[in-house]
């Protein structure tokens, strides 16, 4: 049985294990490590990534939230409002410099400070109020900022969990007053050991960070402040320069993952996290799903090979290291229930070729007549040889079941971006080890300048057709090479376009399966998206027509997300010959598992 661990950084570590070590030759090259070169670079990067003013470097995101506290003078008799579900890091923070923290109960969708509970806990004491980006997620403060500066009260963003999280354009750290961000391993953008920063657009108070960090000093020997010693390490800031250009694709990564999530865990005694109706809110640092029988669950998962975290089993009023809080647990209904019932799956970027392999295993017990390996998704997928390793691994699995290579490519939905060149020498390669049986070939690769529907470019076949026949598109050369090639090592090509933003209209459709089909593909396919129901019907009403007057191939058509589901299950009956279901991961919206989607298909069968 394969293992899934809860999280595995060696998918992210491995792909820049170049640049790592290079940033570390750097540093111990210059042998200065503390407030050099790398400390300064990163965060002048770190700050304008935020779209913020400074950023000062610490230790950790505990320091980072202290520092900010001190800074702002906050100490002894003054009351610091802060989420009652969060990480004890956040109230230790308080408490360390001497203030209370007043708590308020989690909102019960967002799991996330409840903001319409903070005006009753205001004081004549209040000086600040921190907001926790749980679990990655983004709190809108905009609903409190009016009442918070009637008050004179500081926004703290506790930024632990959410590096690129951002709310109406603005990034965390941009959000509030000042942020607090931890570089802890485990994060989205994090170090390769402790590691903070402080964010903020107010320059005055990132000079007083930095000299409470520095023993409370501005110069060296000359002591303002009584600090303490919490600087951002020379090694570390290379690191996190290294992998900050990739903390957006990470989150990207992340979101995919968690949709897969959503669309796959249909568990009635599963509560699943709600989505924000923007995307860019949430960077899913962790996936926390609510189950009443936590233990039976957590038990269930784990004979089955899968890890899990719980975030957080015992609520902050009812640790032992804050008894003065004890007994208050009642008045905070909602982070009750989040503590007794979390439970954090598993959620990180990269993917392994155990974890294909496994799919791979678990997809031959499924009912299904070919499977379909993503290339997109696989992390070495540059590595000529581990591609070659992985393909002959299914090949061996599969034995005679046949397999699918697919490399989608960002521009069509994929996973990441590639050269038209790489590309081309990446199917081909396919092609020669002779493990893939088929490959899949974006009908528009290659081509210049703006995707056509109609070219006024003559492409008839050898029947003959209409006038619009005059019209159809024409493909690049590399596709045309590619079909040709494959051919002749005798693998069988899908042509494929996907449109993920709309649906076009009925000749478009036509055309572009005319144009694959002349172009000498083996199956031609195309996956739109619907902007309405309607759309659903124009596209397996341009499956029809195709397939009655022009199909001499076949075809493959669906419409995709949950308007579109019903295209994935009666497509046969307009003309569409394949479908699609998850064997683990949906590589596409609205696709749902294999299994559930072989049963719809006996039931259709079994009626017709």
């Amino acid at each position: 049985m394969h293992e899934i661990p809860y999280l595995n950084l060696r998918g992210v570590h491995d792909n820049i294990k170049e640049e790592l070590d290079q940033a570390y030759r750097e540093v111990m090259d210059r042998e200065w490590f503390i407030g050099g070169e790398a400390d300064r670079r990163f965060e002048q990067e770190f700050a304008a990534y935020c779209g913020a003013k400074a950023c000062v470097g610490t230790g950790n995101g505990l320091d980072a939230i202290r520092l900010i506290l001190l800074a702002y003078g906050i100490g002894e008799g003054d009351e610091v409002i802060v989420p009652a579900n969060t990480f004890i890091a956040t109230v230790l923070a308080i408490t360390y410099v001497g203030a209370k923290p007043v708590f308020v109960d989690a909102d019960a969708n967002t799991y996330t400070m409840d903001l319409t509970r903070v005006e009753e806990k205001i004081t004549a004491r209040t000086k600040a109020i921190v907001v926790v980006h749980l679990y990655g997620r983004a709190v809108d403060v905009a609903p409190i900022r009016d009442l918070v500066k009637q008050h004179d009260i500081k926004i703290i963003e506790d930024a632990a969990q959410a590096h690129g999280a951002a709310v109406h354009g603005l990034k965390v750290g941009k959000i509030g007053d000042a942020a607090a961000f931890s570089f802890y391993p485990g994060k989205n953008l994090g170090a390769l050991g402790d590691a903070g920063a402080v964010v903020t657009d107010d320059v005055e108070l990132a000079r007083k960070v930095r000299a409470y960090g520095n023993y409370g000093s501005y110069q060296k020997y000359c002591h303002v402040y009584k600090g303490c010693n919490s600087r951002l390490d020379e090694l570390q800031a290379a690191f996190l320069s290294v992998k900050l250009p990739h903390l957006d694709a990470w989150n990207e990564e992340r979101r995919r993952i968690a949709g897969i999530y959503g669309r796959q865990i249909t568990n009635e005694k599963v509560v699943l996290p709600q989505m924000p109706v923007d995307e860019k809110e949430h960077v899913f640092h962790i996936y926390p799903v609510l189950v009443k029988e936590r233990e039976a669950f957590v038990e269930h998962l784990k004979e089955h090979g899968i890890a899990t975290n719980i975030h957080y089993p015992t609520p902050i009023m009812e640790q032992e290291a804050y008894q003065e809080f004890h007994g208050q647990m009642p008045q905070y209904p909602v982070t009750k229930r989040i503590c007794a019932e979390e439970v954090s799956l598993p959620l990180y970027p990269g993917m392994t070729e155990e974890e294909i392999l496994s799919e791979a295993r678990n997809a031959v017990t499924l009912p299904v007549d070919l499977v379909e390996w993503r290339g997109d998704w696989f992390k070495d997928i540059d590595q000529p040889e581990e591609v070659k390793r992985v393909l002959a691994g299914l090949r061996g699995i599969l034995k005679e079941m046949p397999l699918l290579f697919t490399f989608r490519t960002a521009e069509e939905g994929g996973e990441r971006k590639i050269g038209t060149s790489d590309y081309e020498d990446l199917n081909r390669m396919v092609m020669e080890t002779g493990d893939a049986d088929i490959i899949d070939v974006e009908y528009f690769i290659g081509r210049v300048g703006k995707k056509t529907d109609f070219e006024n470019k003559k492409n008839q076949d050898e029947e003959g057709h209409d006038e619009k026949d005059q019209n159809i598109c024409v493909p690049s050369e590399i596709v045309c090479n590619l079909i040709a090639s494959a051919h002749t090592y005798d693998v069988k090509v899908i042509a494929s376009n996907h449109d993920f933003e709309k649906t076009p209209q009925k000749d478009v459709l036509i055309s572009r399966l005319k144009g694959m089909q002349n172009a000498g593909a083996d199956i031609a396919k195309i996956a739109v998206m619907p902007q309405k129901k309607a759309d659903v019907l124009e596209l397996l009403c341009a499956t029809e027509e195709m397939y009655r007057l022009y199909g001499r191939i076949p075809l493959i058509t669906m419409s995709m997300s949950g308007d579109g589901l019903i295209s994935r299950m009666c497509g046969e009956i307009f003309g569409s010959a394949i479908t699609f279901g998850s064997a683990g991961k949906a590589s596409a919206p609205g696709q749902i598992a294999a299994g559930e989607l072989k049963n719809v298909l006996n039931i259709i069968h079994n009626n017709l």
